[in-house]
């Protein structure tokens, strides 16, 4: 089956079923499929620009704070949509480092509802995409580096795609995460501008 600008890897539904909902407005977007462990971005064409390994694992605190697993399915307004953001010197962000050298993807604030009967409602900011923690284990049994190092609720993914996103957002904003595939995770995500 042919997928998005030709490419087989990610089924042309995907690019189908998100254009439809975005034809004429000129954005890009990225989706991250849970089930894949991979986040693909799609430019303003309909095109596929890059699918890059990713994780949504979470540290136990999110998941005893708030009874999330991870980003639930569902569409989240993304925040810093011309180039991602620093939160300190940019000497600090290094592969290793939390974050990575290409800064962070902030989404906009957003409320989960539904998550569990002791989480029912729960509002969540600096939440994002990035990379960060090549070769560094977490403290999780998986001991996972890279893309696999538990977030705060973040998308992690590698270097390579925060770079090829990055340079893709200066030319072509990007306005949308997609999450997909995550089924193991309860709740749907509302942006707070919506409440």
């Amino acid at each position: 089956m042919a997928g998005c600008g030709g490419n087989s890897t990610l089924p042309a539904t995907c690019c189908r079923d998100l254009n439809r909902g975005f034809q004429g407005a000129n954005v890009s977007i990225l989706i991250y499929d849970g089930l894949r462990r991979s986040l693909v971005l799609v430019d303003r064409d309909g095109k596929q620009v890059g699918d890059w390994s990713a994780n949504n694992r979470v540290e136990n605190s999110v998941l005893n704070k708030y009874g999330l697993a991870g980003l639930p399915n569902g569409d989240y307004v993304v925040e810093d949509q011309h180039h991602p953001s620093y939160s300190g010197p940019r000497a600090d962000y290094k592969s290793s480092a939390r974050v990575g050298p290409a800064g962070i993807i902030k989404l906009k604030p957003f409320v989960v509802i539904g998550a569990s009967p002791e989480h029912k409602h729960s509002e969540h900011t600096n939440v994002g995409i990035h990379a960060g923690r090549k070769g560094v284990g977490d403290q999780s049994p998986m001991k996972g580096t890279g893309p696999d190092h538990v977030t705060r609720l973040c998308i992690r993914t590698t270097d390579a795609a925060m770079s090829m996103i990055r340079l893709t957002m200066l030319q072509d904003p990007i306005k949308t995460l997609n999450v997909r595939g995550n089924h193991h995770v309860k709740g749907h995500p509302i942006a707070l501008h919506h409440l």
